[in-house]
């Protein structure tokens, strides 16, 4: 009785020498691989002589080395190699094969990608190189940087590493503000940081040297400046004298209370009888005039105007103080 085709048959006899010629390679060898708790290893590729000790036949011991058992890619990272899983797919194969392999250790081992760390006040100089430019004013003086809630370091790759620090889109330059760093390695990004941060601001503020009634008119010796913190305080204070004087209180404010422009009647930009230049479009040119205003006016409010020149009444919306366009 034939079991397999002739030219089957033909082959069993190059298909056991080749098994045989596996065999040869570990057949009869020894060895001991003892796992270690933890490894720290080069980003990439990690093999079964970092994360164990091998001893025992010098071909098998080389051989096992060699043998790629996971990956840990990201620099500073830690992940987790089961022994079971090296085991089953790694080392009982070659059991199989005819070698020896005696397995001392079990559970799992930590693994982690060597790095090197960006410090704290190496993150803080690099934050500071982006807020810098969009602030005003002298730093310590006027407004300064605090970085107590910057991460104390961060994992960077040994080599041809590139790292790009981003402001939010909407930075007010005052108070709580969180930034993006990323990380990079040949173009890809390895790693996205939130970088919180606060910053402080000083600046002069206008007080109350004496009470204000409601609807009183504030007068410069009703007023004092004083220079504050003004990191938390996001409402829009008044900072200039000249900017009170001569408004109407809406509410009273108490003595030595900070002022705020909504606790004030909102300025008059024109008043009747000031001076404007009025100014009107002709095709691609623009004409002045001189002109009085015949009304008070905010800024954007349509006021009636007097042409100097013409002596006729036109009707102008107020874009600053002492100027305005005609409107058609």
């Amino acid at each position: 009785m034939q079991f397999f085709p002739l030219k089957f048959t033909a082959k069993i006899p190059l298909i056991l020498g080749m098994v045989l010629l596996l065999w040869a390679g570990t057949w009869g060898q020894k060895a001991e691989v003892v796992f270690k708790k933890s490894a720290e290893v080069d980003p990439g590729t990690v093999y079964l002589s970092q994360v164990a000790k091998i001893k025992g036949d010098a071909k098998l011991v080389q051989q096992l080395s060699n043998l790629a058992v996971g990956q840990a890619n990201y620099p500073g990272r830690s992940t987790r190699l089961s022994v079971n899983t090296i085991e089953s797919f790694y080392l009982r194969p070659l059991n199989s094969q005819g070698a020896e392999i005696s397995i001392v250790g079990m559970g799992s081992i930590e693994v982690k990608a060597r790095a090197r760390y960006l410090s704290q006040k190496e993150l803080a100089e690099k934050l500071l190189a982006q807020v810098s430019p969009q602030m005003q004013g002298k730093k310590g003086h006027d407004w300064d940087i605090d970085i107590r809630r910057l991460p104390s370091k961060i994992a960077l790759p040994l080599q041809d590493v590139q790292i790009v620090v981003e402001l939010p889109g909407r930075f007010s330059g005052q108070g709580q503000e969180t930034a993006v760093l990323q990380v990079l390695q040949n173009q890809k990004v390895l790693s996205r940081h939130n970088l919180s941060f606060v910053i402080k601001k000083w600046g002069t503020v206008v007080k109350a040297k004496r009470p204000i009634q409601r609807q009183q008119i504030v007068r410069a010796e009703d007023l004092k400046v004083e220079r504050v913190e003004l990191t938390n305080n996001r409402r829009r204070i008044v900072q200039n004298t000249a900017d009170v004087v001569g408004r109407t209180a809406l509410r009273t404010i108490g003595r030595n209370m900070q002022i705020y422009d909504n606790w004030l009647e909102r300025p008059y930009l024109v008043r009747n009888g000031d001076p404007v230049q009025l100014n009107v479009a002709v095709g691609t040119g623009i004409i002045s005039i001189a002109a009085l205003a015949k009304q008070n006016g905010y800024e954007g409010q349509v006021i009636e105007v007097l042409n100097e020149s013409s002596r006729q009444v036109v009707r102008a919306k107020i874009t600053k103080a002492g100027e305005a366009w005609v409107i058609n």
